[in-house]
Formats: structure tokens, C-alpha cells, sequence
């Protein structure tokens, strides 16, 4: 498993997800999209539908279908999350697959629609083959940010990454 093209992938994803989102209005919904990979070249394709829960089965499904190719893919849509308090609020959700990798990984962070800003961190939900380790986790996260780096909006992400509200 290319744990390393895994961590490009989830970045470069996540970028074009924050791209998408720092222009739209509040009452605009994210067209879910996936990133099919070759040799390392991006190619996102948007599934947009008439319903956005018509949209993320679409995109899920084109997940579902490229996983028999030979290099992966990576997913981002918009979703709701409540962390606990009784309050939903929006998510960024972002999913990678390499061959060999069983689930996908799956990054989730939260952001606020306008002004457009990140929250916190990036939270990962746990997995058997990824970031086993502090140093994994370390070295993972350095490609994470390549992938986020190799997108045309890459700096631009990178300082909203910078101002996350803590």
C-alpha cells in the first residue's frame, strides 16, 4: 500500500474542497466530487444531482467503481456533525483509497460557511494500516500538505489552515 500517495490524495482532496467552499453562500450546498488518480495526476469529476443526498450517492457509487483501478481516488462533500453539545455543525469530509487500503481514510474537519473560515484541526478517524505511530503520523501529514501544496488554491488553503480558529 503507497501510504505516501494515500496522504497526497486526502490533501489535495481536502484543497479543492476549501476552494469550493470559500466562495459560496451560506444557503449554497458543496457539489460532492471525486478525484480519480494517475501517476499521480488529479482529474476531479463533481456529481452534481437534484438532491445533495442524490449527489453523495453518485459520488459514493463512482468511489465504489474506481476502487478497482490502479491508483486511488479521494472524495470530498460538505456534511453536519454534532460533536456532542446538541448542535450540528458543518464538516468537511474527505475520503482516499489506495489499492490494498480496507476502509478508505477518512479526514474530517470543521469550518464555518461565512465568513468562510476552519476550525481546529484536522481529525482523523482511526484505521488499522494509517499513522500507527507518532512518527507515521508525522511523516503522514508532511504529504498531506504536498497534496494540499500540488493544488492550484494550495497557499491560499495553507493560510486558512494558519488562521484555523483554535
Amino acid at each position: 500500500m503507497n501510504v505516501d500517495a494515500l496522504a497526497l490524495y486526502t490533501g489535495y482532496a481536502f484543497c479543492q474542497a476549501v476552494n469550493l467552499q470559500h466562495v459560496m453562500a451560506d444557503n449554497e450546498l458543496m457539489v460532492p466530487f471525486v478525484v480519480h488518480w494517475s501517476k499521480e495526476t488529479p482529474r476531479p469529476i463533481p456529481y452534481p444531482a437534484q438532491t445533495q443526498e442524490q449527489a453523495v450517492g453518485l459520488a459514493v457509487k463512482a468511489c465504489e467503481d474506481r476502487a478497482l483501478g490502479p491508483d486511488g481516488w479521494s472524495s470530498g462533500r460538505e456534511g453536519l456533525i454534532d460533536p456532542g453539545d446538541g448542535k450540528k455543525r458543518d464538516v468537511l469530509l474527505i475520503e482516499a483509497w489506495v489499492p490494498d487500503l480496507h476502509p478508505p481514510v477518512v479526514l474530517i474537519h470543521y469550518y464555518q460557511k461565512s465568513p468562510f473560515a476552519l476550525h481546529f484541526a484536522f481529525m482523523w478517524q482511526n484505521h488499522a494500516q494509517v499513522r500507527r505511530s507518532p512518527e507515521e503520523a508525522k511523516t503522514f501529514l508532511l504529504h498531506v500538505r504536498r497534496g494540499i501544496m500540488s493544488h492550484p488554491f494550495g497557499s491560499q488553503c495553507m493560510e486558512y489552515l494558519e488562521k484555523s480558529k483554535r
